[in-house]
């Protein structure tokens, strides 16, 4: 499992790293999807990442960190799954409206949190 979280790790820091360096490219991108490809994808992606995470946690070195962090992407899909497509499209939008430099800033708490699944994901477990 320290592969997989590994590998979510590495994912999440190279799309916040190019969220950085092209913000506006990263929105475009983005934009480019069918909204209910982006519904599925945020609902899809936080679930596996939660199962995960949960399931993982204890192949780290921070166990209870992992597992917070898996229920809360699980409970953050749950969410998302209620709230229905139309209304998490909304919220896209929202980010879409928001200038480069506040994508920027977000996406460097991406990139923190990219490289902590990273070491989390090749530490061993203590």
């Amino acid at each position: 499992m320290g592969a997989a979280i590994f590998a979510f790790g590495a994912l999440i820091l190279c799309l916040a790293g190019y969220g950085v360096v092209r913000p506006e490219d990263f929105k475009a991108l983005l934009r480019g999807w069918n909204p209910r490809t982006r519904y599925g994808v945020a609902v899809g992606v936080r679930v596996l990442m939660g199962g995960v995470f949960v399931a993982g946690a204890d192949a780290t070195p921070f166990p209870l960190t992992l597992r917070v962090l898996g229920w809360i992407a699980l409970v953050a899909a749950a969410v998302l799954a209620f709230l229905g497509p139309n209304r998490v499209d909304a919220m896209f939008g929202w980010w879409g409206t928001q200038s480069s430099g506040f994508l920027r800033g977000w996406c460097l708490l991406g990139i923190a949190f990219g490289a902590f699944l990273i070491w989390a994901g090749l530490a061993p477990a203590s």
